[in-house]
């Protein structure tokens, strides 16, 4: 069984082609905005951009207010698309 996400979606393709089995798609998806949840993790990872220097602080807080309002309002939703592969070798 193979699975991955990322914070883009990939799929690759390979020559071994004496591969059996299936793709599968999971949509998760978050409309909570608080620990442990997948989509709060990833926005909360934005903060090392500004470590990086990529964007400016005040970008990184006013995208995070941004974020927490939504959530306080019922309004925040997350979502990532997930592929699993599972196969065996023929």
């Amino acid at each position: 069984m193979f699975a991955h996400w990322d914070w883009d979606s990939q799929v690759t393709d390979g020559q071994n082609k004496k591969l059996e089995g299936n793709i599968y798609t999971y949509v998760l998806a978050n409309t909570k905005f608080c620990a442990p949840y997948y989509g709060y993790e990833r926005i909360k990872d934005f903060k090392a951009l500004v470590k990086q220097g990529m964007i400016r602080k005040e970008e990184y807080e006013n995208f995070y207010k941004d974020i927490v309002n939504l959530s306080q309002n019922g309004e925040y939703f997350y979502a990532i698309t997930m592929y699993i592969y599972v196969g065996r070798k023929i």
